[in-house]
């Protein structure tokens, strides 16, 4: 049904996967579960190739706060299941299920439950493409840009 890696075990993405686990079987993998395989990127995707969904919730609830989970999970050819907020408006929200356009938890596992027993529902979004838009890398500079130079500036 659904595979998590997951290093640290924040309470709320603990919470979740056991809500998860009433609809289907969830996969732990990572430094929280029994299995330390600390496995390479490539088995990873090679893993997560074998189910439905892929658990991808940020470490936080931050507004840009927009990790590699969400993008990882959806090249797998898997429905993420994402917690995150894209402010600037880059992932396409029809291309997987973000938590943060439910009501509430118990809803999001409902329409999780919903998808995962109809072929076509989670067709139309695992077909989906992932950006809606291309990222400006000119503003990806400027941040590391300035966020270097202090560094650069007090070289000796």
């Amino acid at each position: 049904f659904c595979v998590a890696f997951i290093g640290k075990a924040y309470p709320f993405r603990m919470q979740a996967i056991a809500a998860l686990s009433k609809i289907g079987k969830v996969d732990v993998f990572g430094g929280i579960s029994r299995n330390q395989n600390r496995s390479t990127a490539k088995k990873k995707y090679d893993t997560a190739q074998n189910y439905k969904f892929v658990f991808a919730f940020e470490n936080d609830l931050f507004p840009g706060y927009v990790t590699e989970k969400a993008p990882e999970a959806w090249a797998t050819g898997a429905v993420p299941l994402y917690w995150g907020l894209d402010t600037c408006g880059y992932i396409n929200q029809k291309s997987l299920l973000n938590l943060v356009n439910y009501n509430n938890l118990e809803e999001y596992v409902e329409r999780v439950g919903e998808v995962s027993k109809s072929a076509k529902l989670w067709s139309e979004i695992a077909e989906q493409p992932f950006l809606v838009k291309k990222p400006n890398l000119e503003e990806v500079l400027n941040v590391l840009r300035r966020a270097l130079h202090p560094l650069v500036n007090n070289k000796s």
